[in-house]
């Protein structure tokens, strides 16, 4: 068992030295400061667990994102997320998002969790977020309207015969939020997106 063991060790230690040629550490790629990032502009630019890395400071996605991945030809993958606390439009039944994009472009949606931090009122007797082609793409509609209230997401994935409704979002959009049932006299929900967005290859 011991001599098992110190073999097992032996290779686990032999694998990690390879890592950093494996996945590029000498690559020339420039661009960024972050030191655990593949593309930093130095001689040192990765660590040995690529499981979670900061994203580059000079990246696509300026914040809440890591870089989950990247290839020796400079191709990423990012896990990325975006929150909103939207106040309801007391003016309509509908409700859309802001900037920044609630759906950013060429992404994969994860899912869009909300919860109610206002109570909402008035004439509105549920609420549910979609694309505005779609009233229900992410979550079907809620009939508890107090705050603390919460959703998750995730009824893109199910969406099978409908492509425009599923999880992936070619273009930039944003959240439309229905009132089911009529206007509303206050509320609040706070959303956030989970997704996943990769970058070309470097040329």
């Amino acid at each position: 068992m011991i001599r098992f063991k110190l073999l097992a060790c032996s290779l686990l230690l032999a694998a990690l030295a390879l890592v950093p040629s494996a996945f590029g550490q000498a690559q020339g790629y420039q661009g960024g400061t972050n030191p655990n990032s593949y593309n930093c502009g130095g001689t040192n630019c990765m660590t040995l667990d690529i499981s979670w890395i900061p994203l580059d400071s000079s990246g696509p996605l300026q914040t809440a994102a890591a870089q989950l991945v990247r290839t020796v030809n400079g191709s990423k993958l990012f896990f990325g997320t975006v929150s909103q606390d939207v106040t309801l439009n007391l003016g309509a039944a509908t409700t859309v998002t802001g900037v920044p994009s609630m759906l950013p472009a060429g992404s994969i949606i994860l899912a869009v969790d909300g919860t109610v931090t206002t109570t909402i009122t008035g004439a509105c007797t549920g609420w549910e977020f979609g694309d505005g082609t779609t009233a229900a793409r992410f979550t079907s509609n809620n009939t508890t309207l107090v705050a603390g209230t919460s959703a998750i997401g995730i009824n893109q994935w199910n969406q099978i015969t409908t492509a425009s409704a599923q999880a992936g979002q070619p273009a930039a959009g944003n959240i439309t939020i229905t009132c089911a049932g009529g206007i509303p006299t206050a509320g609040k929900i706070r959303i956030t997106t989970f997704y996943l967005q990769s970058t070309a290859p470097l040329p």
